[in-house]
């Protein structure tokens, strides 16, 4: 399963620029100690001046979710809701937000 996340950027601007949509991952209960939400992906878009797009950002869901078990010595993706945090930077300001849930524990080796 994969992780579509798709948003309109607008340049608002006076000129032509770029912007970096950048989507971060926050699993609501870990098991562990993780960061409050982590960069899984990314994608830039260049604009002319009073140009939109949609930019579509894809995940696959285990990539997305999964931390190294050192215990089991493979990726561990848990069971458990992760909120979607999507922006032009890792500050929350502005940002669209969503969620999904993962039904099953689940490890996983090799790529």
């Amino acid at each position: 399963m994969d992780l579509k996340v798709s948003v309109k950027v607008s340049n608002t601007g006076e000129r032509a620029g770029a912007e970096v949509v950048q989507v971060y991952v926050s699993q609501k209960n870990p098991t562990i100690r993780r960061p409050k939400k982590e960069l899984k992906g990314f994608k830039k878009v260049f604009l002319e001046k009073g140009e939109s797009k949609v930019v579509e950002v894809a995940i696959e869901t285990k990539y997305a979710t999964s931390f190294w078990d050192e215990i089991r010595n493979a990726w561990a993706s848990e069971k458990d809701t992760y909120d979607v945090i999507v922006g032009g930077s890792s500050e929350e300001v502005g940002a669209v937000k969503g969620s999904f849930e993962v039904g099953k524990t689940t490890w996983w080796n090799g790529l």
